[in-house]
Order: C-alpha cells, then sequence, then structure tokens
C-alpha cells in the first residue's frame, strides 16, 4: 500500500515538495498554493471534518474541487434511531448526486464500531456506490472489506488486517512536519511491506463466484517480508 500524508488544506504546501501525492484534511480554507501543487503532484483523497453539514461539504467541495481529487471522506457515526439514519442516508445521497458526475467516490469513515451498522444501512437502502475509508478503530473489517476505497491512521497502526485483505491503496497519515512523517513512512513499509495477493481467494466478487487459479500463491501476514 501506499503511505501518503494527510495535510490540512489551509496549510502551504511548500514544505511538502518532496511528497507530491497527498490527502487533505479541509480545515474550513484552502491555502492558494494548492492548486499549483495538485497539477505537479497529486491530491488524492479531501478528508471531510467530523460533524461537517451539507453547506460544509458542499464550501469544500467549491473551494477544492478544482485539485482533481478521486475520493471524499466523510466521517459519520452509527445513526442513533431512524431519523438520524434518514439524515446519514440524505447526506450520502446529496453528495453522490453532485459528485457522481466527476467521477469522485464517496467513502464513508465510520466512527469506532459504526461500521457494521453503516454497512448494514447502505445495503439495505443499495447504496452500493459508497465506499469505506479504514481506520485503527475498525473492528468488524469484514462488513465493509469489498468495499474499502481508502485508509487512514498511524505508524502504530496494525495493517495486517489490511494485507490479509491484499490491500494496495492508500494510507494516509495526518502529519504537520516532512521529516516525522517520512520516519513514519519508512517504519510501516519496514513493518508492513505491501502485498500483491489477499491471504484468502474471497469466494465471491460482485455477487459471482471466483475461481481459484492453482498456479498463484498468496502472501499471509504471519510471512512478512517474505516472497509470496
Amino acid at each position: 500500500m501506499r503511505v501518503l500524508p494527510l495535510l490540512p488544506s489551509g496549510a502551504d504546501p511548500a514544505p511538502w515538495a518532496a511528497f507530491p501525492d497527498v490527502e487533505l484534511a479541509w480545515s474550513g480554507r484552502l491555502h492558494g498554493a494548492w492548486p499549483a501543487f495538485a497539477r505537479r503532484g497529486g491530491v488524492h483523497a479531501l478528508h471531510l471534518r467530523e460533524g461537517d453539514s451539507l453547506e460544509d461539504a458542499q464550501e469544500a467541495l467549491a473551494r477544492c474541487l478544482p485539485l482533481g481529487f478521486d475520493f471524499l471522506v466523510v466521517p459519520v457515526e452509527a445513526p442513533k434511531n431512524r431519523k438520524a439514519g434518514f439524515a446519514v442516508l440524505g447526506l450520502v445521497e446529496a453528495l453522490l448526486e453532485a459528485l457522481a458526475p466527476k467521477g469522485i467516490k464517496v467513502a464513508l469513515k465510520p466512527g469506532a464500531g459504526a461500521e457494521t451498522e453503516l454497512a448494514k444501512l447502505l445495503k439495505d437502502s443499495r447504496g452500493e456506490a459508497v465506499g469505506f475509508c479504514w481506520h485503527g478503530g475498525v473492528k468488524d473489517l469484514a462488513s465493509i472489506e469489498d468495499r474499502l476505497f481508502c485508509a487512514v491512521g498511524s505508524d502504530t497502526d496494525d495493517l495486517d488486517p489490511l494485507r490479509a485483505l491484499g490491500y494496495r491503496w492508500n494510507f494516509a497519515i495526518p502529519s504537520s512536519d516532512p521529516l516525522a512523517f517520512a520516519a513514519s513512512k519508512a517504519s510501516l513499509e519496514a513493518r508492513f511491506p505491501a502485498v500483491l495477493f489477499p491471504s484468502e481467494l474471497p469466494t465471491q466478487v460482485m455477487g459471482r463466484p471466483v475461481v481459484p487459479d492453482p498456479e498463484v500463491r498468496f502472501a499471509r501476514p504471519e510471512n512478512r517480508g517474505e516472497k509470496p
């Protein structure tokens, strides 16, 4: 997986020139140098703040859409009642309508332990287009493993559950110092070498059965660093 810095949108990108691929955390404003930075590198995701309303999201999108990011990450807690569930679905539907024509995907970042209920809510409402952002507080990985769009955390997280899935996409670390980020990145890459395949082949993908290929060998978490 690719380790990227997750930077405040209001921060000056100049100190991060050595790391052209980043993700941004919306802080209520966008530093004027980010559009030029995005043209040279890549801003791959925009993370909203916990509790941001649809109006907050619209403001963030109005300022950040020119950056060309791929994912909008939305922190969401488990709905406490039916009304709260409808509010979550309404927010998600509005974001999908705004972003789908632009090719941007919505990834929910569930509160600790909220992934099971949110996955069920989306399944019951047929929200197949919505994905999830993994973080260290996720316990029920099985409920969201088939729609992981991105991940966020720190160099203290155990990434073996992601490696077991064959996860190869971005893992973003909230960062404020390039040297500290470089050290965290090196630590993670040394402890959790990249894998090409999941430790176990899924039995179904998109509702269709998977036929195993006997010539393919799979990397397993207990064999860190060994070639599959």
